[in-house]
């Protein structure tokens, strides 16, 4: 086979989804077969609308969160507990025994620990002096 490489500013969600599904073949082919099962826990406001939440997958037993946001003018007040325990509740119905994310938001990382998230990475400084925080939990 004969193939070259090209960057590409921006690429084409069809992109993303040749390399995706490529990964997860040859992942198969060294596990066995999984299935990869979306999870979100959303803040919703008086209309319904989702204002912020957490969102992420299940897979092989983990609960990865990819994003997590909660509006400025619900932090301090609990939401963030609030969406974590019922994304984490989501995931142990579906068998996980674990749970991982990543942050460079100080103030996440401290609520994260308070929850029994623990650091397993780091790239410090990241960005700006900041640190960025791989944190795994057991559900």
């Amino acid at each position: 086979m004969t193939a070259s490489v090209a960057l590409e500013t921006a690429p084409q969600k069809a992109d993303y989804d040749v390399i995706l599904n490529g990964l997860r073949a040859f992942n198969r082919s060294l596990v066995g077969p999984y299935t990869v099962e979306p999870i979100a826990a959303l803040i919703k406001n008086e209309a319904g609308d989702t204002i912020g939440g957490a969102h992420g997958y299940t897979l092989l037993g983990w609960l990865f969160v990819e994003i997590f946001f909660v509006p400025e003018e619900l932090r301090g007040q609990g939401m963030g507990r609030k969406v974590l325990t019922e994304i984490e509740e989501g995931a142990r119905a579906r068998g996980c025994h674990s749970a991982w994310l990543d942050t460079y938001n100080p103030d996440a990382k401290q609520l994260y620990e308070k929850l029994g998230y623990r650091e397993f990475g780091a790239l410090d400084p990241f960005y700006d002096g900041r640190g960025r925080f791989w944190m795994q939990k057991k559900l």
